[in-house]
């Protein structure tokens, strides 16, 4: 498999995207997995207050299909919840997914995230976590998410931090050199990086969290062992059953 570059055109990295999830297998059941799927609800809580009958803009689809579903919890909770993927056949497994369980609050459509199909300020919240730096220009994808906000609105905006101390950064960046890695090329980001980002972007940073801590060698070796040896992995999380909050 070919190692997705920023430099691809965006039919490329649809045709990529779609290559990807053909072949991923979903860790969903991963405990680490769980863990950081409830680290997730505790920053939408934490950052978005008030859900029943908010409209919400999740940025890629890939999670609810392969890893960490957060937009079960945001329907459940009264939003209504839309999402955008580059690849359709993410959006289409998404999609099928939501069909089988709810009849309406939901609408997943497969689009760029530099150039979202939503007029200027349509939502209330926009969540999106590890998807902007897969793109080359991660700036106007932000320049985006402020567009279709409501004035006064909430973004939480989740990236890979350069300085992470298990070294994660120079892992990824080694592993898509050497092409053993699928998600492609990925940015990662210091604080202030971060900030230079939204230079004459009129956003208000207003506090600095994480999903959750964990060693990234812990979570993909639970991420591969869901995938490949599921028998193990369950032995492994066993112990652990009971204590999730």
């Amino acid at each position: 498999m070919k190692v997705l570059s920023h430099k691809l055109t965006k039919e490329q990295r649809e045709s990529h995207w779609n290559n990807v999830a053909s072949h991923f297998s979903p860790v969903t059941d991963a405990y680490s997995t769980k863990l950081y799927g409830d680290g997730e609800w505790r920053l939408f809580q934490k950052f978005f207050k008030d859900l029943k009958g908010k409209k919400l803009l999740k940025l890629d689809l890939w999670n609810e299909n392969f890893n960490t579903p957060i937009l079960d919890r945001a329907i459940e909770a009264g939003m209504e919840v839309n999402g955008v993927d580059i690849s359709p056949e993410i959006v289409k497994g998404a999609t099928e997914k939501f069909r089988a369980k709810y009849t309406t609050g939901f609408s997943f459509v497969a689009a760029d995230i530099r150039n979202l199909p939503y007029p200027d300020h349509t939502f209330d919240y926009v969540y999106t976590m590890g998807t902007i730096e897969h793109v080359p220009d991660p700036q106007t994808a932000i320049k985006e998410i402020f567009r279709v906000l409501k004035p006064d609105s909430i973004a939480i905006i989740g990236i890979p931090y350069r300085y992470d101390i298990f070294g994660r950064a120079a892992f990824i960046w080694i592993g898509n050199k050497l092409g053993f890695l699928p998600y492609g090329d990925e940015m990662c980001f210091s604080w202030k990086q971060f900030k230079a980002l939204f230079t004459g972007i009129p956003f208000v940073f207003t506090d600095k969290s994480g999903a959750y801590f964990m060693p990234w060698f812990i979570r993909f070796a639970d991420m591969w062992l869901t995938q490949h040896f599921r028998a193990v992995a369950y032995i492994v999380q066993k112990p652990h059953a009971g204590k999730e909050t």
